[in-house]
């Protein structure tokens, strides 16, 4: 609480108080945005432009797979971005099972 005085006039203010039951709300919708599309891989609108990340975090597939991919081990990837090795995994499992579902990028020969 605060003192709040001008002039003649003294009043008390308190802090503002949340509305606890807007920010559980709140909690919850953003939960409903995200969506678990691969185990441990997941997708939200308000994360990293959409981008599939792991799950919980920031990280997306794409860093980690250029990590790989510019010759880094699964377990330097996972220290340098405090993930478990298994996190990573689940990243590169996710990029060979997008790959494989992938149109071919050629015509069939007749």
């Amino acid at each position: 609480m605060r003192t709040v005085s001008h002039s003649n006039l003294t009043t008390t203010k308190s802090a503002p108080k949340w509305d606890l039951a807007f920010l559980s709300g709140r909690v919850r919708n953003d939960r409903e945005k995200t969506m678990e599309m691969f185990p441990g891989i997941s997708m939200d609108p308000d994360i990293r432009f959409g981008k599939p990340c792991i799950t919980g975090t920031r990280i997306d597939v794409a860093t980690l797979l250029g990590a790989v991919a510019a010759g880094e081990t699964a377990e330097t990837v996972a220290d340098e971005y405090a993930l478990t090795v298994e996190q990573v995994r689940s990243a590169l499992s996710y990029a060979a099972h997008v790959a494989a579902h992938l149109p071919p990028a050629v015509r069939q020969a007749s």
